[in-house]
């Protein structure tokens, strides 16, 4: 079984466990401001409904991030922290990997998350070849992201409207990622599967820490 947290995204907060692709229990959060009292009541209310004990957990998921400063480093130390006590395994993923993929593998790819205060986004650009940045823009400097892939053209997804944003050619999706932790839940299965057991460590992707720094690869 797999408990997820999903605490990064700005839309709110979730717990989900799954059992192979069947989501057995999801509870949400509607007051974000007192996930931090109310998270480890809600796994220990999550597990008592479901009727089993941290043992029968073979996997914690959380979204690392980039997204909610707070809400990110809520459920890192927590699943870190129940990790510890539990001696369970743990898998962190990216926001990103939650949103849709291409559908043609020789399109580029640009996602984007609303960055809410710090008035940009938090993006990912894929190339067809694989080649994949990671940073934080303000809308003003979009173009700046769009001529990183040269002259190919592909599917940009965001959770908002890029009104103004000029992206010569590329094809604007509006659409947000799932919502809630039982994605978080699926991807991380996923990724473990593939062996790819991603850190669970904040994904901060800061304005100001990118203006001095490269955007590392994914």
């Amino acid at each position: 079984m797999i408990l997820a947290f999903e605490t990064a995204a700005y839309r709110g907060a979730s717990l989900a466990l799954l059992e192979g692709d069947t989501c057995l229990r999801q509870i949400a959060f509607d007051t974000p401001r007192t996930l931090t009292s109310a998270l480890v009541p809600a796994v220990q209310r999550l597990l008592a409904e479901a009727r089993i004990t941290p043992a029968a957990l073979s996997l914690l998921a959380v979204d690392c991030g980039p997204g909610s400063f707070t809400g990110m480093r809520i459920g890192v130390a927590v699943v870190n922290g129940l990790a510890d006590a539990w001696g369970t395994p743990t898998c962190g993923i990216a926001q990103f990997d939650v949103w849709p993929q291409p559908a043609a593998q020789d399109q580029a790819q640009l996602l984007m998350i609303d960055a809410q205060a710090s008035h940009g986004a938090h993006y990912q650009l894929t190339l067809p070849d694989g080649t994949c940045m990671r940073g934080f823009t303000s809308y003003a400097a979009l173009p700046d992201v769009l001529r990183a892939a040269g002259d190919l053209r592909g599917v940009i997804c965001s959770d908002r409207p890029l009104d103004g944003c000029d992206t010569q050619g590329w094809r604007e999706m509006c659409a947000p990622a799932p919502a809630g932790a039982e994605q978080v839940g699926r991807v991380a299965a996923a990724a473990v599967a593939a062996g790819r057991r991603g850190a669970v460590a904040p994904l901060y992707l800061h304005a100001m820490q990118y203006a001095r720094v490269p955007a590392p690869a994914c």
